[in-house]
């Protein structure tokens, strides 16, 4: 009896130690794969973050190139037109560490909304709701951007204009700058201006120092081109410009005069110098880099001096920017980073 008590304790032991031993072995089994895991996790991470890397540097490699290209066309043409190598939808360009897609687009083809600080009722306000009007948007929006770029308190026009008392009752509050923009983001800070008016904006409008006033018609929107004087906002007389800059650039108010229609309409080229230039000074470049997949991207305002080129704002972005080249991660059209100018409408240094 006492034999046979024996050898069930015996047995009963060696259950729990097999029972022991597989609970140990499971608890170290779940280590294991705990760590095999972090370890996964944190080389993917560092394979990601390193891919990441060298497609920033592409990224930035392609604001180098694009300063390259704009200051070649300098040395190489006294005009800048969409027919030009700058303009053009560059290939990408591929190299042992990945590719780099870029494009590069004239800021002076744009109307400049840093011109409203003159009040809506100037001619450059005029010309911005016309602008507003082919979008069928509010003109109230010309009131309230006028108010943030004017340099008092007075609401302009009451009750549409929106000046610090509007400002600092809303959830989080804030001051208007009463001072020119510095990027074309800023318009989300004013009021009526939402990301709908700000996309359907963008391609219209940019944000230049307030001494950029005149726009190339090489290279400008027809929607641009007709808000700039009466004359032009029936169509026509643009119309024939967009035509006519196919085959050849203009150089010059003379080559507009002689244009079908612009003699009759505007007499002298006196006007014309007063609202179009044909060199560029401003472009915008976005450019992308990729490595196996994994996309960085720089958004940069180049400034161009002859065949100087200064940086006005240099601004790394995640993913890609270029709508055209991922369709798996939309382009973002967002516009910040500072815009700092100094005197002359040159960057502040």
């Amino acid at each position: 009896m006492t034999r046979c008590c024996g050898a069930a304790a015996n047995r009963s032991q060696r259950g729990i130690a097999l029972l022991m031993t597989l609970v140990a072995m499971s608890l170290l089994t779940l280590l294991v794969i705990e760590f095999t895991y972090d370890a996964q996790v944190d080389y993917r991470r560092t394979a990601h973050w390193l891919k990441a890397r060298r497609a920033a540097l592409l990224a930035e490699s392609g604001i180098e190139l694009a300063s390259e290209i704009l200051r070649l066309d300098a040395r190489m043409s006294t005009v800048d037109a969409l027919s030009e190598l700058w303009a053009a939808p560059l290939p990408p360009i591929q190299s042992e560490d990945g590719t780099i897609f870029l494009r590069i687009s004239d800021e002076n083809a744009r109307f400049n909304l840093n011109l409203l600080g003159s009040g809506v009722h100037s001619t450059n306000g005029r010309r911005f709701m016309e602008i507003l009007a082919q979008l069928e948007f509010e003109p109230e929006l010309a009131a309230a951007l006028a108010d943030w770029l004017d340099r008092n308190n007075a609401v302009s026009s009451d009750p549409v204009g929106a000046e610090r008392d509007y400002y600092q009752s809303i959830g989080v509050p804030y001051p208007p700058r009463n001072s020119a923009l510095r990027s074309f983001a800023e318009l989300a800070l004013i009021r009526g201006f939402d990301t709908h008016r700000l996309s359907a904006l963008r391609p219209l409008c940019t944000v230049l120092p307030e001494t950029q006033d005149k726009i190339n018609p090489n290279t400008a929107p027809a929607a641009v081109l007709e808000a700039l004087d009466p004359a032009l906002r029936d169509g026509v007389l643009v119309g024939t410009l967009l035509a006519y800059r196919e085959q050849t650039p203009i150089r010059n108010s003379q080559m507009l005069l002689e244009l079908e229609g612009w003699k009759t309409a505007f007499r002298s080229k006196s006007k014309l110098d007063k609202m179009f230039r044909y060199s560029s000074s401003y472009f915008r470049v976005l450019s992308s880099g990729e490595v196996d997949g994994v996309f960085q991207s720089v958004e940069a305002v180049l400034y161009r001096d002859l065949d100087e080129i200064h940086v006005v704002y240099f601004l790394p972005r995640r993913g890609p920017n270029i709508a055209d080249i991922d369709d798996s991660a939309p382009a973002r059209f967002a516009d910040l980073g500072p815009r700092l100018f100094g005197s002359g409408g040159k960057p502040a240094p």
